[in-house]
């Protein structure tokens, strides 16, 4: 045949899952915990929204900017393992979700990615949908990515006695 057939492939780890609510926020620091805390509705972990907003100012209070290495070293603090990579733009539909990446400067969650594009949940921005073509034409851009996965020692949300 003459003709390629597109992959129907999808790269969506936790695809028998329903789709998850958008958080919104606005400023850094919210913007951040509430990425996290939908991330954490992603992969059904207990989140502590008042530590890790501790974490966050104390960081920022000492100067630092928040990076993708530094959500990493969050994660690792709610027993997540989390694998850093830097993809150019056009690879982005790829990458196994969930994943977190700034997009246009707002922390996102990368919650679909298959042979048509990406959706990125943003509290700020909201949801949006990329599709391939648009991701092409962003072909010199990289992108810092944070693929986030449980281990076997990250704590349920659900936990203490299960009654039958």
């Amino acid at each position: 045949p003459s003709t390629i057939e597109k992959s129907t492939f999808d790269f969506d780890i936790n695809s028998q899952q329903s789709q998850k609510p958008l958080i919104r926020a606005k400023g850094e620091i919210q913007e951040l915990v509430a990425t996290l805390e939908m991330l954490s509705n992603e992969l059904d972990f207990a989140f502590r929204k008042d530590t890790t907003e501790k974490i966050i100012r104390e960081e920022i209070r000492m100067g630092k900017k928040i990076s993708i290495p530094f959500i990493g070293k969050l994660l690792s603090v709610g027993s997540l393992y989390s694998r850093y990579a830097e993809i150019p733009a056009s690879s982005l539909n790829l990458i196994p979700t969930p994943s977190i990446l700034f997009w246009e400067g707002c922390c996102c969650l990368l919650t679909k990615s298959n042979s048509e594009g990406i959706t990125l949940y943003s509290p700020k921005l909201g949801i949006l949908k990329i599709n391939q073509q648009d991701l092409n034409e962003l072909k010199d851009n990289k992108y810092e990515i944070l693929y986030a996965q449980k281990s076997n020692l990250s704590p349920n949300k659900n936990f203490g006695i299960i009654l039958k």
